[in-house]
């Protein structure tokens, strides 16, 4: 903790901000491109695959940077580090709408992967993490219920820049809408103090406090248990559209009940809040986890009615949205906040990338398997595998 009450006035503006600052992030830097994609794609004569290719691209970049976004996290703050992100941000989107060819456009996404890394929910959360200590759990559960809906603001706000003025104009527009409301913000409200490193061990003492924890057994256990995890769930709900329609859903219906996994994480991150501690933080990872099998489970096997899918497709959703605040949590219930922008960075490096890869993981697993639910099934496996290896981590 920096010494602040959490009343403090300067603790709830950067909340805040943050807020605002999330749901744009997330809106134009990662929604915004499943929405061009299918025009970019017919417009330049670029392929579907290398469209969504030069976006995975910028996402595992994204991951790699994380640690280091992390450690200078630790070190300067949030204030510059974001604000920097933000500025990062305006001129990937700004190569994205002025890419002339393919290569062009697949560094103008490495660009954007790198504002990512600064500016999506990682250093956020350092940020509430270190600002608030032990009351962190309200702070990230708000800022996660805002940054939730931005798919449900920006995709349609998307869809009618790109039909209105096309996909190069929106993206011109979509880059003033980030910079006016990221970099100010960032800029001007992420003011609380920040406590900084401790460099009582010195430069050299400091690494190694770090690599005590990231080479320890119970840090790396816990990474691949979320990493197998997070895995698993994303690659069948990012693919549940096809799942639900070999099930005898129509499109329209099936991307109804797609939209409806959003109001699941909203309900997931609402119930997060309010888990049982346990005695020990694995009481957590546990309940989730073990959430997210069954729920797999129940969409590799059951057929039908169409009402029961739903709901168990909602429930994916909240399991989905529990695994976020998760994520965000692990390293501090564990490790404590000392180190945390450095940690969490270096934690959530395979889980980032994971994430990233999900989508062509579950559409390759479909075609190698022979059917979604097939798939769905090896991934319940797999989350399994997971929970399995995190139950004492």
């Amino acid at each position: 903790m920096t010494g602040l009450s959490t009343r403090d006035p300067r603790l709830r503006r950067a909340v805040v901000a943050l807020c605002l600052t999330e749901i744009t992030s997330w809106g134009v830097l990662y929604y915004s491109l499943p929405v061009a994609a299918g025009t970019i794609g017919r417009d330049t004569g670029w392929s579907y695959s290398h469209v969504f290719t030069a976006f995975s691209c910028g996402l595992l970049l994204s991951a790699v940077a994380g640690a280091r976004v992390g450690r200078l996290l630790d070190r300067f703050g949030p204030r510059p580090v974001m604000t920097v992100g933000s500025l990062v941000g305006v001129v990937g989107l700004l190569l994205v709408a002025w890419a002339p060819n393919l290569p062009i456009f697949f560094v103008a996404w490495l660009v954007t992967g790198l504002a990512q890394s600064a500016a999506l929910y990682p250093p956020a959360f350092a940020a509430i993490t270190r600002w608030y200590g032990d009351a962190r759990t309200w702070p990230l559960t708000i800022v996660t219920l805002v940054g939730g809906l931005s798919s449900t603001a920006f995709a349609p706000l998307t869809s009618l820049f790109v039909e209105q003025w096309g996909w190069r104009s929106a993206y011109l527009v979509l880059a003033g809408i980030y910079a006016l409301v990221t970099i100010p913000l960032h800029a001007f409200l992420l003011t609380p103090p920040w406590p900084g490193p401790a460099h009582s061990t010195g430069a050299s003492g400091h690494r190694r406090e770090i690599r005590s924890v990231t080479a320890s057994r119970r840090f790396l256990t816990l990474q691949i248990s979320l990493t197998l995890t997070g895995l698993a769930m994303f690659a069948v709900t990012i693919n549940l559209i096809p799942l639900l329609t070999s099930r005898g859903f129509g499109q329209a219906a099936a991307a109804t009940v797609f939209g409806l996994v959003g109001v699941g994480q909203v309900l997931g991150r609402l119930s997060f809040a309010v888990l049982p501690d346990g005695s020990e933080p694995y009481v957590r990872t546990l309940t989730i986890g073990a959430a997210g099998v069954v729920i797999l489970a129940a969409l590799a096997l059951l057929p039908g009615p169409a009402w029961a899918l739903v709901v168990v497709a909602v429930l994916a959703g909240a399991v989905r949205g529990a695994y976020t605040l998760l994520t965000a949590t692990a390293v501090s219930d564990r490790w404590g906040t000392r180190h945390f922008g450095a940690l969490n960075g270096s934690f959530n490096v395979p889980i980032t990338a994971a994430i990233a890869l999900a989508p062509a993981a579950g559409a390759l697993a479909i075609d190698l398997l022979g059917s979604h639910t097939a798939a769905a099934g090896a991934f319940a496996v797999l989350a399994a595998v997971g929970v399995a290896l995190g139950r004492r981590a």
